[in-house]
């Protein structure tokens, strides 16, 4: 089984390594110092402290720190081109996460965002899985893949990207009140119980059971694109609805004295 010692001497004087590294037998890694650059995968699954070890600057693909429970004195690579697997962490605080992940972010340890400081892009998914506040928590804008939060049981102080190109979980909810999903989020992407998807639909058929009540352009249209995103009607049904607020409007057209939504 290699030694630190022993694999300081294979990496003296090498930049780049092209294919994988696989370090998965090590079970402790202070001192250790890899090259700049790990081509493809790079594997710690025994490692639960990776103090004191030098990561590359660069890991072309997956980086998986399996076991690890502890990121005090952790550098991370400035990028990650795949998935980072840090599945294990307890806790972020003082953790530097890279400036881009390629692909996706698994941190389904966490139960507090306490310290936690997200990459600027995440093309994947997001993985929080045992979140249990969103205290403190600042997504990224833009989260190409799923987000997952099913350890939330309440909406207050969350703060969604602005686009979730995937599937948003929030299987744990109890309530829908404070929930704000993004521009254009079509609910057919929403994870969550029977009851938080009641409690969305019947705020948004509310909207429409008072759409003779709107009183701007701007509310039609805000009431339009509600209406357009309830997975509970067809298409067909929608652009009904659509059309019978057409109706209105062009029928009491004289009404209009600018106002709000209610």
């Amino acid at each position: 089984r290699d030694t630190v010692v022993d694999l300081n001497k294979v990496f003296e004087g090498v930049k780049n390594i092209k294919g994988d590294l696989d370090l998965s037998s090590l079970t402790s890694a202070e001192g250790l110092e890899l090259p700049k650059i790990v081509g493809k995968n790079l594997y710690f699954y025994k490692l639960t402290n990776a103090d004191g070890v030098k990561l590359p600057k660069i890991v072309g693909k997956n980086l998986d720190f399996y076991k690890l429970t502890n990121a005090d004195g952790v550098k991370l690579p400035e990028i990650v081109g795949g998935n980072l697997y840090l599945r294990k962490l307890t806790s972020a605080k003082g953790l530097k996460f890279p400036k881009m992940v390629g692909r996706s972010l698994y941190l389904d340890g966490l139960t507090s965002a306490e310290g936690l400081e997200l990459p600027e892009t995440i093309s994947g998914d997001l993985v929080l899985w045992n979140l249990t506040s969103a205290k403190g928590l600042k997504l990224p804008e833009t989260i190409g893949g799923d987000l997952v939060l099913n350890g939330l049981t309440s909406a207050e102080g969350l703060k969604l990207p602005k686009t979730i190109g995937g599937v948003l979980y929030l299987r744990g909810l109890t309530s829908a009140e404070g929930l704000i999903l993004p521009k254009g989020f079509p609910l057919e992407s929403l994870v969550a119980s029977k009851e938080i998807r009641e409690e969305i639909f019947s705020h948004l058929d509310r909207h429409y059971q008072n759409y003779m009540k709107i009183t701007s352009k701007e509310g039609e249209n805000l009431l339009k694109e509600k209406i357009a995103s309830v997975i509970h009607f067809t298409d067909e049904q929608k652009q009904q609805m659509i059309d019978e607020i057409d109706d209105y409007v062009d029928n009491n057209s004289s009404e209009y004295k600018g106002g709000h939504l209610k």
